[in-house]
């Protein structure tokens, strides 16, 4: 009985690190824009600062 419970323990502890792991992956992942993200934001800048100075 004391080997079935040393054994759910190590699998409890094996579980709990795997589903830190993969939500610490998750938010990552969503918090990190992409190159494309990057580019259309500077992109928009740009336009935003020749339309106050007049620029065409």
């Amino acid at each position: 009985m004391t080997s079935a419970g040393v054994l759910l323990l190590w699998t409890l502890i094996i579980t709990i690190a795997v589903l830190l792991n993969r939500s610490g992956e998750h938010v990552k992942a969503r918090t990190t824009p992409s190159a494309e993200d990057v580019l259309d934001e500077r992109q928009a800048r740009e336009r935003s600062t020749k339309a106050k100075s007049g620029a065409a």
